[in-house]
């Protein structure tokens, strides 16, 4: 990790749950933004939980085509469409995060993902460091053109000394794709913290989350 300070980023706070909780009782967050400062065509609604234990993420994805050709997980679901979260943990901006990817088709994708210099031109994916606990679910409504998926991530798995974080660097993103397309340039990608790829590597828009 960087000692340095974060850059000014946005902020949010993750409720704590208790035993019956309910995702109707939790606030979603401000919609995902086009990366390209467009409008979305599409809406995603994004809700944040913990149970101390495990960060809990909710994604209610408008998609009038959604579609996953891959099946196994840590197939590369980012050329098909996804949901995704990065998150390092401490206040600190990262050197190094850990993303999990999960498709339509409920296909997981989980790796640490380490920028070896400052301005990221150098990027290592260890697609070998796996979760211990990676849950997820997927439910599809093609008749409203919408699908939902919940995924559950051990907070512990990402802390080296076993010692949860209050605060924790992420973003949080979306990549929706014409059925078929897995050129980038013709995707739509939303994030929670805007992303300027033509200057700084993306953990330096990460944002702060903060559990409760």
């Amino acid at each position: 990790m960087s000692t340095s300070s974060p850059v000014e980023s946005l902020r949010y706070s993750v409720v704590r749950v208790a035993e019956n909780w309910s995702w109707d009782s939790i606030q979603p967050m401000p919609e995902l933004i086009r990366s390209d400062g467009g409008l979305l065509a599409q809406a995603t609604k994004v809700k944040l939980c913990h149970d101390t234990r495990t960060l809990r993420i909710r994604f209610d994805c408008e998609d009038k085509a959604a579609w996953s050709t891959f099946t196994r997980r840590d197939e590369p679901i980012h050329h098909n469409e996804v949901v995704a979260i990065a998150l390092a943990p401490g206040a600190d901006t990262p050197s190094s995060y850990y993303e999990f990817a999960l498709s339509p088709g409920n296909v997981q994708w989980d790796a640490r993902v380490t920028h070896t210099d400052q301005m990221g031109s150098n990027v290592y994916v260890n697609n070998t460091w796996k979760s211990a606990a990676y849950n997820s679910l997927v439910q599809r409504d093609d008749l409203n053109n919408r699908w939902y998926c919940w995924l559950g991530i051990s907070l512990r798995d990402m802390c080296a000394d076993g010692v949860i974080p209050e605060l924790w660097r992420a973003n949080i993103y979306r990549i929706d794709r014409p059925p078929g397309v897995t050129d980038i340039a013709r995707a739509e990608v939303s994030t929670w913290a805007a992303i300027n790829l033509a200057s700084l590597p993306p953990v330096h828009s990460f944002g702060t989350l903060r559990l409760l």
